[in-house]
């Protein structure tokens, strides 16, 4: 029964872990600002903290409330709360029915991985995205999941799920790939991901060994280790995820969970040089990304989002959910790889020929939960450029055809093409003091298949040269 009851939780849960995604684009009667979840993970606001040296009364509160409930009732969340969990929970029952390879991997690795980011934290480098468990879920149903559910059900109700008819995001493959292969380690043991790799179990583990929320035998039992087989964490009090599998499992009814306040630790087992050198590879690997060669020299078209925070700060603060890039109207707003250099990857550029920033929306800012990218006002964005717009005079229909052609000054809403007299026609030119870098007149240029108008960065490299040049 309790075993029943745990999976109607958990399906609760997911359920409004997908309610908050879906919601976020359904229109303004239905928006919710940010997904709710990610304010309860300590391990982000440990991330935030280490290398953003940010927080907030919120990121401060929800984390230690669940910490404090970790305290009293052990690793619950994994085993009762987490959406990735139940993902994995059913792919460990899909593998049930094969033959499981037992993999001899040390359950103390998440330890390990969990002191390798934090060292990189300390030093100014964010890595956590990589492995928190609900950035990665929510990643994979925004990149993945969400456009082919958009396709195939584009409305619910009269709301429509996004404006665009069809976006699509670049890498979506990747994401796809790590959700797949977290699923996939199943096969070398139940919930593999969560018993030897996750940093947030691991750092949940630290208190969870202090919780009276216990399991015994009783006195009646057998020994025969259907309760061992079937766990899923571990009977250590610290690895025990209070799934209760172990429960239902019990042909003899001799385990059960009660409180019991005992003087006795549960023993982590953390080697101690194995944690140091873990700890210097994390270090090592924030160097190397500092080094970063990428780095020094970004990416001419790499467009941050409106009021985002300067450069350095952001791709510390920035935690890679993907929220920003899911409620972008026109999915001009796509993740980055290697256009901000290895320590960026992930993060959100606007991508004009794919979809503009427009003017009247401040969706990516309200929504963002670390704010990475700050609430702002519609009004306040002419006054944010977030780039410049420059024309290639030879690839333009207008200056190298000599045929009238002035789409870009058509669609521009802040006035920032001039038509100048050419001859017999007018040609665009652009009035950098009024162009914010929106990207409208790069998705409508009529130059196929390169534009002859694109924006450029002005954190990219050989910004002021592209604008004299037109990108040439």
């Amino acid at each position: 029964m309790m075993l029943i009851f745990r999976r109607i939780v958990q399906v609760i849960f997911l359920a409004a872990f997908l309610a908050l995604f879906i919601f976020t684009t359904l229109g303004p009667g239905f928006q919710v600002p940010e997904n709710y979840f990610f304010y309860f993970s300590p391990l982000l606001s440990l991330s935030l903290l280490l290398s953003a040296h940010y927080t907030t009364t919120l990121w401060i509160i929800a984390p230690l409330s669940l910490l404090l409930l970790t305290l009293i009732l052990g690793r619950f969340f994994c085993g009762w709360i987490c959406p990735l969990g139940l993902c994995i929970d059913i792919s460990d029952r899909i593998f049930r029915f094969t033959k499981r390879k037992k993999a001899g991997f040390p359950s103390q690795a998440r330890f390990y991985v969990l002191g390798g980011l934090i060292a990189a934290g300390i030093i100014g480098v964010n890595l956590f995205y990589h492995f928190q468990p609900l950035v990665i879920l929510y990643r994979t149903l925004a990149f993945v999941f969400f456009p082919l559910l958009q396709r195939f059900v584009p409305n619910i109700g009269d709301f429509p799920l996004h404006p665009e008819s069809s976006v699509t995001y670049i890498g979506t493959w990747s994401f796809l790939v790590i959700f797949l292969v977290i699923l996939f380690i199943s096969f070398f043991g139940p919930r593999f991901w969560c018993r030897n790799l996750c940093p947030e179990g691991a750092l949940l583990s630290l208190l969870s060994r202090f919780s009276p929320l216990r399991r015994f035998s009783k006195p009646g039992c057998s020994g025969c280790g259907d309760c061992r087989t079937t766990c899923p964490g571990g009977r250590n009090n610290s690895d025990c995820i209070r799934c209760m599998q172990c429960l239902a499992a019990c042909k003899e009814k001799n385990a059960g969970f009660s409180f019991k306040i005992s003087r006795r630790v549960a023993d982590l087992d953390i080697g101690r040089r194995a944690m140091l050198l873990s700890g210097l590879a994390g270090a090592a690997i924030a160097v190397g990304f500092t080094l970063d060669p990428l780095k020094k020299k970004l990416y001419p078209r790499l467009i941050r989002p409106p009021a985002a925070l300067p450069e350095e700060k952001f791709v510390n603060q920035c935690v890679r959910c993907g929220e920003c890039m899911k409620v972008c109207p026109t999915g001009g707003l796509q993740p980055c790889f290697w256009e901000s250099g290895i320590e960026g990857m992930w993060t959100p550029r606007l991508v004009p020929v794919l979809g503009e920033c427009v003017e009247s929306c401040t969706m990516c800012g309200n929504i963002c939960p670390t704010g990475a990218i700050q609430k702002i006002k519609p009004e306040d964005k002419k006054y944010m450029p977030i780039g410049t717009a420059s024309i290639n005079k030879k690839a333009c229909i207008a200056w190298a055809e000599n045929k009238q052609c002035m789409v870009c000054q058509e669609f521009c809403p802040y006035l920032a093409i001039w038509a100048v007299p050419r001859g017999k026609i007018n040609v665009p030119e652009v009035n950098i003091r009024n162009c914010v870098g929106c990207g409208i007149c790069e998705r409508n240029c009529p130059a196929v298949p390169d534009r002859a108008i694109k924006v450029y960065s002005p954190i990219g490299a050989g910004y002021r040269k592209r604008l004299r040049t037109g990108g040439n």
